[in-house]
């Protein structure tokens, strides 16, 4: 299977691998392997070290789930691994790059200014203030793609590169995402790009289908005296990038736009495990970018950059509303994703509450299950069902707000049938309109269930077999 090689750099490119993470265990499937590689000089960042755990989790899950390539369980149907797997080297198992480059330097010692020549000392102070000079880089460039051109550029010079270069094959992709109005992201990408363009013709890299997200401002931090990050200045490091990457971004097939206007101000935490956003619909979209590349097949590459931007219809003043659901996107995107987030929601209703109302049905007892807790794989699935309410919740208290569930209703078996924002969930049959309800699930668990072979295929692959078929009955069924 081909491979698309995601560089997500930044604490904005964590956060959309987390949203694409997200979206591929919900069942969204992409026929390619995902690499992950998580790019951030701050090795403490709280963004980037929770998505790195995420991702554990899913290649995790991914393996038990799939141990022999099966495709009748939605749920982890896309592969994910890391440059170490793919080279049998368990030193470099890890989704990130490390940067140690930086660790305990400040910008003065970094460069090796006391070293310098009269000269070049006098040009790099004519290049930066004298603050700059005593910046502690541990935690990163503080919003300074100036400093972190010269950081980042080192990085194409590590073992880690040289492994990604290795490890790639003719027929791979690759996309970047990062931030714009940054440091990091801001820096890392005109500079990844070009050393991914280097090279002779015959360069496999080179010759590559590329991708890559240019996250525009979509969020403002607090202001803070002593911070080195004021988003005030937000803006205008996004217009020159930009008029940079006008000229500039050469061999690149597909450029992808998103923004959003701030409607709240995060803290100004510059950098360690404080700095953990919320979850932003901006990142949701990001990440779709990343799934409309991977479904766009080589006949439909022109040769030339082809620029795209998110703009959702203006069905009920979407660009105005501080709310949005399911319903303000357009019909394709509803397509992709109201499904698979739908039911990894049923899935969790059926361990969390459905189980524990009614633990003898036909379905349980075959499954040879007793506490889904005590279960150490299962206990792993209702962690990932956990961490994806968690991700909802996000979404939901941000601004701009993203609210496609009524998460409280999954807490009782009476109100499941009002989960779906703005849906009627209604089925008609013979005896009229019916609505969803535990009888529905049970009886659809039930017949799902005969065959099942828990004691060969492991109670994790049989539930989620199960699982699988009644949560895409019920959907097909009732979400009208």
């Amino acid at each position: 299977m081909p491979r698309i090689f995601v560089f997500a750099i930044g604490g904005t490119g964590a956060r959309i691998m987390r949203s694409l993470g997200m979206l591929l265990g919900a069942g969204v499937k992409l026929d390619w392997e995902i690499v992950p590689i998580l790019i951030d000089v701050d090795k403490t960042n709280g963004d980037t070290v929770s998505t790195e755990e995420f991702l554990r989790q899913y290649v995790a899950l991914r393996s038990k789930t799939y141990p022999a390539g099966d495709s009748d369980i939605a749920f982890f149907s896309t592969p994910m691994t890391t440059l170490g797997e793919i080279a049998k080297d368990p030193t470099m198992d890890q989704f990130r790059f490390p940067f140690e480059l930086t660790n305990q330097k400040s910008f003065r010692d970094f460069i090796g200014f006391d070293h310098l020549s009269r000269e070049d000392s006098s040009i790099m102070k004519l290049l930066f203030p004298d603050s700059f000079f005593d910046l502690d880089l541990t935690g990163g460039f503080y919003g300074n793609p100036n400093i972190g051109a010269i950081g980042l550029h080192m990085m194409t010079q590590t073992p880690q590169y040289e492994l990604f270069e290795s490890v790639f094959q003719e027929g791979d992709r690759v996309f970047i995402t990062s931030s714009i109005f940054g440091g990091t992201g801001a820096a890392g990408f005109p500079i990844l790009l070009k050393k991914l363009n280097s090279g002779d013709d015959s360069n496999k890299i080179k010759n590559a289908k590329k991708g890559a997200l240019s996250v525009l401002p979509y969020f403002n931090i607090s202001p803070s005296d002593g911070s080195p990050i004021d988003s005030n200045s937000f803006m205008l490091k996004t217009k020159s990038a930009l008029l940079y990457y006008q000229n500039q971004l050469q061999g690149l097939d597909h450029l992808y736009y998103v923004a959003d206007t701030p409607k709240a101000a995060y803290d100004n935490i510059t950098s360690g495990s404080g700095q953990k956003n919320r979850a932003h619909v901006a990142e949701l979209v990001g990440a779709m970018s990343i799934i409309d590349f991977a479904q766009t097949s080589d006949p439909m590459f022109t040769g030339k950059t082809k620029c795209f931007e998110f703009v959702a219809p203006n069905k009920n003043e979407v660009r105005d509303t501080d709310i949005m659901d399911f319903y303000h996107f357009g019909d394709k995107t509803l397509l992709q994703i109201q499904k698979p987030l739908t039911q990894v929601l049923y899935l969790k209703f059926i361990m969390n509450i459905l189980y524990q109302k009614f633990p003898q049905a036909a379905w349980a007892t075959g499954l040879g299950v007793t506490n889904f807790r005590l279960d150490p794989d299962l206990s792993q699935l209702i962690d990932f069902t956990d961490a994806f309410e968690e991700w909802l919740k996000e979404l939901e208290d941000n601004r701009r707000s993203f609210h496609p569930f009524n998460l409280i209703q999954l807490r009782m078996i009476e109100t499941i049938n009002d989960l779906v924002v703005g849906r009627l969930i209604v089925s008609k049959t013979l005896l009229g309109k019916q609505a969803l309800s535990a009888d529905t699930f049970l009886e659809s668990l039930n017949k799902s269930s005969k065959g099942l072979k828990a004691a060969t295929d492991g109670r994790l692959r049989s539930f989620l077999r199960i699982a699988s078929q009644t949560v895409s009955q019920i959907y097909d069924k009732f979400i009208v």
